[in-house]
């Protein structure tokens, strides 16, 4: 997947304007995206975040 695609993807599930539902969606997604492109420091860096924010 396109790194620009996981940037939007990124910042809409970090978004408080995207409903809660989509955002776990696109959440789920993103965190597949970046395990089936074996980008495991992304990956590591994205849970990182999320984890953060709860």
């Amino acid at each position: 997947m396109p790194s620009a695609k996981l940037m939007r993807m990124a910042r809409l599930a970090a978004s408080d304007a995207v409903e809660p539902k989509l955002r776990h969606k696109i959440a789920v997604e993103l965190a597949q995206a970046y395990f089936d492109a074996d980008d495991v420091q992304a990956l590591d860096e994205y849970l990182q975040s999320l984890m953060e924010n709860i």
